[in-house]
């Protein structure tokens, strides 16, 4: 990053695992995924009448980052609102300079303005991880509403996810010109979290630009 806290270079490397056979067995993915890093969990279930059955697993009784899968628990707050009428899937969002997240996604590159529905957006987050899509849903329904399902959704450890961030928030945090922060957020506590980053994420956003 430059000392205005923008990208400015990206490096490209090969692929460690291109051309190589698709695995053929849960095994397999293990030890390819062991190639890549020494840190891996695996949980492969299906669901049979309501329950979670697991077929595969490797470590997964573990904490571990979820990454993308967060958006699930965003998914939750849309749908709880959609069951008790707060919210319809044909309800319009806005999609603002403010809102605008870094890729994965196409909604970052959308003019100001646009609008998406609920189902859109919500369908974007969960197809292509449209990082955008996943804020604008945070916005619309506030963060409080999103924290609120995961007992409902079977988070097994819901503070790890709480205070939930935008994705934008993730990327400053991660990323962002303020090297401190990550130190800082570290040795917080919820409140103390909450008050590095407000709930109301568009203003907090404002004084901290994206990388």
């Amino acid at each position: 990053m430059n000392e205005d806290g923008l990208i400015d270079g990206l490096t490209l490397s090969p692929d460690p695992l291109a051309n190589r056979p698709d695995p053929s067995s849960f095994n397999d993915v293990e030890t390819e995924l062991s190639e890549v890093s020494d840190e891996r969990h695996i949980l492969a279930a299906r669901v049979e009448a309501g329950a979670c059955v697991p077929v595969y697993e490797y470590e997964a009784e573990d904490t571990a980052p979820i990454g993308s899968a967060f958006t699930l628990y965003v998914l939750g707050a849309p749908v709880d609102a959609v069951d008790s009428g707060v919210l319809a899937w044909d309800d319009e969002l806005t999609n603002t300079p403010e809102l605008k997240s870094l890729p994965s996604g196409k909604l970052q590159d959308e003019p100001d303005g646009t609008t998406v529905t609920v189902d859109e957006a919500a369908t974007w987050m969960i197809s292509i991880s449209d990082n955008t899509a996943t804020d604008m849903l945070i916005d619309a329904l506030g963060v409080d509403s999103a924290e609120a399902v995961y007992d409902d959704m079977g988070l097994r450890e819901p503070d790890g996810l709480t205070p939930l961030l935008s994705t934008a928030q993730l990327f400053q945090l991660g990323w962002g010109p303020d090297n401190d922060a990550r130190t800082q957020w570290a040795d917080a506590d919820t409140d103390e979290q909450r008050r590095i980053f407000p709930t109301c994420h568009p203003a907090s956003r404002a004084s901290t630009p994206l990388p």
